[in-house]
């Protein structure tokens, strides 16, 4: 196996745990704070060394900002920073991780229905703080006729 072999695999390892992270940050339950902390456990285990240039720039500064401070006795860094930044800043490194995922799906093996001209979209979701992750669609009227 060729060396870049081995970097398209683990970048299909990566680009794995990376969409699993969206998924969390998109469809989990709680607030910023608590989908950005599943998040994080989700791509933790992934080496920034072993990424693509630009996506291994922006894993580190993710890295970075999870672990700003000091945990208490109980608690890990990322837990304890997570409870201290502001929310603001808990969307700018969910939005920085959905950028890692839309870099790595260029180096990684994936599906062939894969349409790249989706991936040179600027991703932005604003996550927010203060409605829940999903709001249920009310059937309209119309369509409760339908079903009776």
């Amino acid at each position: 196996m060729t060396t870049e072999d081995k970097d398209r695999r683990y970048s299909t390892y990566a680009f794995g745990k990376f969409s699993s992270a969206c998924t969390a940050l998109a469809l989990g339950l709680g607030d910023i704070k608590q989908r950005l902390h599943e998040a994080s456990d989700l791509i933790w285990a992934v080496s920034p060394e072993a990424l693509p240039a630009e996506a291994r720039i922006n894993f580190i500064w993710v890295k970075k900002q999870l672990m700003r401070y000091t945990p208490a006795s109980n608690e890990g860094e990322v837990s304890a920073t997570i409870k201290r930044i502001r929310k603001s800043t808990c969307q700018k490194i969910a939005n920085r991780i959905l950028l890692i995922e839309s870099l790595l799906r260029d180096h990684a093996i994936v599906a062939p229905t894969h349409n790249p001209e989706i991936t040179k979209q600027k991703i932005t979701i604003k996550l927010s703080t203060n409605t829940p992750a999903i709001k249920p669609i009310k059937p309209s009227k119309s369509s409760k006729k339908h079903h009776n």
